[in-house]
């Protein structure tokens, strides 16, 4: 849980300080989407993996695809869904110099609040993620896929810029833990896998 918190805090604590620092009536602020919205987007991010067994954590690298789609619960506040996925192709999951490819999904349902006007935003959400490590295949080995499934969590904060009426480009950073449990990665068992990815991303927004 310190863990966790710990995470969290330099993410969620430089937002509501840039909240405090704005001057702006929150009584007028409004969500930039309509009753029934959709996002998508793609972006580059990095990833930490930690479990019981790991003197220090495992860093890599990748790019990141995601879609979210919901509807308008109130003026200020949307539900929906989100599908992200980081795919790294340098992750060296033994320590080694063998490199696999190591993908994390997460399927979330989210909410998002748009707590000022100018389309700023921050989400929150609690779902599934999965991760799947494949090594590469040579002559003498087969290629070995392993992948485990838990429970995860996703916070973020983003701006819609309008281009058109109907469309927006929207920027966000984010930030997700999945808690990928138990996984044998050639013959070495490495349990309670858990994964803290952070990730910039830019997309379209049909609203």
């Amino acid at each position: 849980m310190k863990t966790i918190i710990s995470v969290i805090l330099p993410v969620i604590l430089p937002v509501l300080f840039f909240a405090a620092l704005i001057d702006v009536d929150v009584t007028s602020a409004q969500a930039t989407r309509s009753k029934l919205w959709g996002e998508a987007g793609i972006g580059t991010g990095g990833i930490f993996f930690n479990c019981s067994a790991c003197e220090s954590p495992i860093r890599s690298f990748g790019e990141v695809v995601y879609v979210r789609g919901g509807v308008q619960l109130s003026d200020r506040v949307l539900l929906g869904i989100e599908s992200h996925s980081l795919l790294s192709k340098t992750f060296q999951p033994t320590g080694g110099n063998d490199v696999s490819d190591m993908k994390v999904t997460s399927i979330s349902p989210i909410v998002i609040w748009f707590p000022w006007r100018y389309g700023m935003f921050i989400k929150g959400g609690f779902g599934v993620s999965t991760g799947e490590i494949k090594s590469a295949e040579t002559e003498h080995s087969p290629q070995i896929i392993a992948t485990g499934s838990g429970s995860g969590m996703t916070f973020g904060a983003g701006i819609d810029v309008p281009i058109q009426r109907w469309i927006a480009l929207t920027v966000s950073a984010n930030v997700h833990f999945g808690a990928i449990g138990d996984v044998t990665v050639e013959d070495i068992l490495v349990d309670d896998l858990i994964s803290t990815s952070y990730d910039f991303n830019f997309g379209i927004t049909l609203r």
